[in-house]
């Protein structure tokens, strides 16, 4: 009898959840049945990150810190859209880069399911209704172009509605805005910016408004406090990111808006494809399809505007930063007036939030809505819904179906056409998928000598991605002109042009042998009968340090001077930022440890 009363109480949780789970598999479809294969657009980029952060781990037992396959050498640990520090980074370690980060996008479409019903039934959403927010904020397409395009940045989008929900709980029980706070870390750990940028305009405006209309300050206050602690907490990151950035400034114009057209035809054209673009730009950035059904909802919640006001405000608000720059005074030019919102770009990345929004709104209103006792209602209310999820699905499947159909740099019919490579392709990808799906798993790059490369314009983007850094690196190659969003100075020389002088080099006579190589460290062998200098084939930066001879700039380049003899050089990398960060981090959590303590200890 007891089984049976367990069985039957949480039975309809059981349902939802096996809902959710054929929702965001069959959603995934297409990646989860083709794991081996790259993918168009940023999917190369990112997978050359996490290889990064793989191969310094598992080969050579090293913290990622330095990227020497980009560009010449960049901070990785600094770079705010790599997400290794993370579960993420976890899965990639586990599965491999490929199958790891599309694992990813499941698992996070299933998170962000199960997140929003969990939202949607705290703030009083009940009966057919409560699937409403899932799949409106899952489902709408601007996830689905994001996912497709490769942008791996916006799976931190998943965590946004534990995020709020920690948040809402914290205004009863402050235990939970250390949660929150928590979560708000792990998008940045995750390398969700933008995410984090614009879901903290989103909870400032709703908290500014439910403070002015509960006459208290508490909410406002209590988001204060936790985005100041989600900064501590993710300050191992967030510190030599912020270093980067203001070493290399990323000032972006504020561009031009939308118009209103524009914004319709965006959230009501089912032509959701990634081949599309508007005023320049790929339909992956503008992109949001609700539907006729799902926007016409949206309008009907404003029936019950006084009841939810401060999500109703926060909505329209989100709504106008989307549009852009339609005037001098629009919120989205004094939004980028700010200090580090100027770093960002394409007001529409924020159309997620917009999403996160409606969806909200739409369930809280057809949830009242149910409440009338009429049964025909709640059919009619169950059939809207059911042709809400299947307009949402049939478009962002199709959507997210386009992620393979470039081939991608390890289909059939590229493997072995990099001329650079001498027609090689990785060995990694002949092997079964038992062997690559195992734990531990890397890639063959630490079998050649490290080298710099650069890859000629007419062999670029012809896999369909934006970059070619991930085959590369697999054969340990660092690409000199290699895609990336940060512009620093590049000054490492690729070996397919005359004045390359190698690796490393000495400027006077003696000799130089590398007896260790490492993303991070680097040894070296030097005899030396003077003074010299050792100059390495990597960009200069602050964070390199040294254990014999002074570190230097040599023509942009890493070098170190050196006093006559026979001796071992040593040179790691590690940023001072970072070390920082790391303190800061250890001083919080214990910090934080000490608060729940005592505030137990009280209770007790």
């Amino acid at each position: 009898m007891f089984n049976f009363f367990i069985t039957k109480k949480y039975l309809p949780i059981a349902c939802i959840c096996m809902l959710f789970l054929l929702i965001s598999y069959y959603l995934c479809f297409s990646l989860l049945t083709d794991l081996l294969s790259s993918c168009r657009g940023d999917w190369d980029y990112f997978f050359s990150l996490y290889e990064v952060a793989s191969v310094s781990i598992l080969k050579y037992g090293q913290f990622p810190l330095w990227n020497p396959y980009c560009g010449g050498g960049i901070s990785i640990i600094g770079n705010p859209q790599a997400g290794f520090i993370s579960p993420i980074g976890l899965l990639t370690l586990i599965f491999g880069v490929v199958p790891g980060l599309k694992i990813a996008v499941w698992l996070h479409t299933l998170l962000g399911l199960i997140g929003m019903w969990l939202l949607g039934k705290h703030m009083g959403i009940r009966g057919p209704a409560e699937i409403v927010p899932p799949l409106i904020f899952m489902l709408s397409s601007t996830w689905s172009l994001h996912i497709a395009e490769g942008h791996i940045v916006w799976l931190p989008a998943a965590i946004l509605p534990y995020c709020f929900l920690t948040y809402l709980k914290g205004l009863k029980n402050s235990n939970w805005l250390f949660m929150s706070a928590g979560l708000g870390s792990l998008i940045l750990y995750e390398g969700g910016t933008y995410v984090f940028a614009f879901s903290m305009i989103f909870i400032t405006i709703y908290a500014i408004i439910n403070s002015l209309e509960s006459r208290h300050i508490k909410p406002l206050i209590a988001f204060l406090a936790t985005t100041i602690l989600s900064l501590l907490l993710s300050a191992p990151k967030l510190l030599p990111s912020l270093e980067l950035l203001r070493n290399n400034p990323r000032i972006t114009e504020s561009g031009t808006g939308i118009t209103w057209y524009d914004f319709l035809l965006i959230i009501l054209d089912r032509e959701q494809t990634l081949s599309r673009s508007i005023h320049g730009t790929g339909w992956w950035e503008y992109g949001c399809y609700l539907g006729i059904i799902g926007i016409a909802l949206y309008l009907y919640s404003f029936r019950y505007f006084k009841s939810f006001k401060s999500l109703s405000i926060s909505s329209i608000c989100i709504m106008l930063i989307c549009v852009g720059n339609f005037s001098r005074f629009s919120p989205w030019n004094l939004l980028h007036s700010l200090p580090f919102f100027n770093f960002l770009k394409v007001p529409t990345r924020c159309l997620i939030i917009f999403c996160f929004t409606v969806a909200l709104l739409v369930g809280l209103s057809l949830s009242n809505f149910c409440r009338k006792p009429s049964k025909g209602t709640k059919i009619f209310v169950a059939i809207l819904i059911l042709a809400l999820g299947i307009d949402l699905f049939s478009v962002s499947y199709k959507v997210l179906a386009e992620a393979n159909k470039a081939g991608g740099i390890f289909s059939n019919k590229s493997l072995g056409q990099h001329p650079e490579l001498n027609q090689k392709p990785p060995e990694l990808y002949k092997l079964s998928s038992k062997e690559i799906l195992r734990v531990g798993n890397i890639a063959p790059s630490a079998h050649e000598p490290f080298s710099q490369t650069s890859i000629p314009i007419s062999m670029r983007n012809i896999h369909g991605a934006w970059s070619d850094q991930y085959l590369p690196l697999l054969h340990n190659k660092g690409v000199v002109d290699a895609y990336e969003t940060i512009p620093y100075k590049r000054y490492a020389l690729p070996e397919n042009v005359a004045d390359y002088k190698g690796e490393f080099y000495l400027l006077g006579n003696g000799s130089v042998v590398l007896q260790h190589w490492s993303p991070n460290k680097l040894v070296f062998k030097i005899n030396t009968k003077a003074n010299n200098t050792l100059v390495i084939n990597q960009n200069f930066s602050s964070g390199w340090h040294a254990r014999r001879g002074m570190i230097k700039i040599y023509k942009g380049l890493l070098s170190i001077d050196l006093e006559k003899g026979d001796y071992e050089v040593s040179v790691s990398y590690l940023p001072s930022s970072f070390l920082v960060g790391i303190c800061i981090l250890f001083v919080t959590v214990f910090t934080l440890i000490f608060i729940l303590w005592k505030n137990r200890h009280k209770n007790d």
